[in-house]
């Protein structure tokens, strides 16, 4: 509830924590895979839409437990 972060531009992240912490949901809203049911997910100040998706994906690396 109630996250707010900065990523620096070019950088890599790792998100850690327990089980069922999360961190699953977090990066698939964070890829666009999910789309929050309250609040935005922002990138540059641009909210990231079903419509923007798709070059939001040309422009992240992402790797999952459960590759699509």
């Amino acid at each position: 509830n109630d996250v707010s972060f900065t990523i620096p531009k070019g950088s890599m992240v790792g998100i850690v924590g327990l089980s069922g912490a999360g961190k699953s949901t977090l990066i698939n809203l964070l890829a666009g895979l999910f789309y929050p049911s309250h609040g935005n997910v922002c990138v540059d100040e641009t909210l990231i839409t079903l419509e923007n998706t798709p070059s939001w994906l040309a422009k992240i690396g992402y790797i999952s437990q459960t590759p699509y």
